[in-house]
């Protein structure tokens, strides 16, 4: 569903506002999917003493006032669209900057979706932290999202490292 098409401004402004800001939503969207399948395997994924962690701080955080489902949309279009839309240039996330980090992350997903693996994995972490580390500059209850991707991304790596040092 977009949004209105005058929202203060140029025409053509907020429609690229409001294109931008699709498609960081759509990244959101596909982080929380991941994250999500993530907490699922992670008896798999991270070794037994941080197993019960990942699941406790993945609920906490999916708990918070809905901070992924609903803070997102609401705190973005305000901060975007309501009060400066010039955060979103200068986070890195609009025009090209944002299409290449959009187009990175559906292509990490989808390989990630289609193949599997934990280097696939670990791929797609790290394109989310960048965009979700831009996010959290300037709508700052998504900084907990950012550091939970680095002790995903930590564990994981220290879940590979376990398993190849048991071989």
């Amino acid at each position: 569903m977009g949004l209105p098409q005058d929202m203060g401004g140029s025409q053509g402004s907020s429609n690229d506002n409001s294109k931008d800001l699709d498609r960081l939503i759509e990244i959101l969207e596909k982080i929380q999917k991941v994250l999500d399948d993530v907490v699922q395997a992670r008896h798999i994924l991270f070794r037994e003493s941080l197993r019960d962690h990942i699941d406790d701080a993945w609920k906490d955080l999916k708990g918070k006032d809905g901070i992924i489902v609903l803070r997102k949309r609401v705190a973005l279009r305000r901060a975007v669209l309501l009060k400066k839309p010039s955060l979103l240039k200068a986070a890195g996330l609009s025009g090209a900057h944002l299409s290449l980090k959009h187009q990175g992350i559906l292509e990490s997903y989808e390989h990630l979706h289609n193949k599997g693996g934990t280097r696939r994995l670990k791929r797609f972490i790290k394109w989310a932290r960048i965009v979700v580390g831009s996010l959290a500059t300037m709508v700052p209850v998504l900084k907990e999202t950012a550091e939970i991707l680095n002790e995903y991304l930590e564990g994981i790596e220290m879940g590979i490292e376990d398993a190849e040092s048991a071989d």
